[in-house]
């Protein structure tokens, strides 16, 4: 078992930071969105904490993590491979389900194409989707270190990932509440388009909509995503399949797809 407490880990010349608490497996994985620390998750992490471990880590530049060396732009992939840098500098070495949001759902994308044996389940809270993710945004995106992640890269790339086969899969969409007209009703038909391919990648996943929920559904409907990744953390240990989606999610505000 991994450390508990927060390790630093060398991930090529500069040193990531990664915190670990609670027992149990699967290990859960948190991967915040673009500019978020290892804190985005918190309430999910003292939840589950009491059930399973949970590790959070921050990204290049951000939190207590060094910068990264300026070596030209990266992509998502590039990212991918720095949370696979630090998990195995922090000894995480068992399938881990990783929860993502936002950007974080991209990278945990790429993880999991690359390192497939890896993961035991996912869970994609609003997570961005490719293709078709730079007709809607700028072609280069923040990655919230002042820095940019190219995105016209990231696609190419994007185009070439696989599925997730029977990957325990929980996908969750925004419900656009609050955001009124400002946000383009052709643009929220395409955001349930790519995810519900995103949860067709797997063939043992449900996409529920966070009904009372903007983008991040983690803090606006917390109970929803720590009952998402309860629900993937229970079905990693019996081995079954998740159960289809029904009225369950209701009281948490959750819809399904």
């Amino acid at each position: 078992t991994a450390p508990s407490g927060v390790q630093e880990v060398d991930v090529g010349g500069y040193r990531l930071n990664i915190e670990c608490e609670g027992d149990g497996s699967p290990t859960v994985v948190f991967e915040a969105g673009a500019g978020g620390d290892r804190s985005a998750f918190a309430v999910q992490r003292s939840a589950l904490r009491e059930v399973t471990r949970v590790c959070a880590y921050d990204r290049a530049g951000i939190g207590a993590s060094d910068a990264r060396p300026s070596t030209g732009s990266i992509d998502v992939g590039d990212l991918a491979n720095e949370l696979a840098l630090v998990l195995d500098g922090a000894g995480i070495d068992q399938p881990v389900v990783l929860a993502s949001h936002s950007l974080g759902g991209g990278i945990a994308q790429f993880y999991a194409d690359r390192h497939p044996e890896r993961v035991a389940g996912l869970v994609f809270v609003d997570s961005i989707a490719i293709p078709g993710y730079v007709d809607w945004f700028e072609r280069q995106l923040d990655d919230g270190t002042g820095g940019s992640v190219d995105m016209v890269t990231t696609t190419e790339a994007w185009e070439r990932l696989g599925d997730f086969g029977s990957t325990p899969t929980f996908v969750l969409t925004q419900g656009f509440a609050g955001d009124d007209s400002s946000v383009p009703q052709d643009f929220r038909v395409y955001f349930r388009k790519v995810h519900d391919e995103l949860t067709a990648r797997s063939s043992d996943a449900i996409h529920v909509i966070a009904e009372n929920s903007g983008h991040n559904i983690h803090t606006t409907s917390p109970d929803l995503v720590t009952a998402a990744i309860t629900e993937v953390v229970e079905d990693v240990r019996s081995g079954e399949a998740l159960s289809p989606c029904d009225d369950r999610f209701e009281v948490l505000g959750g819809a399904c797809a």
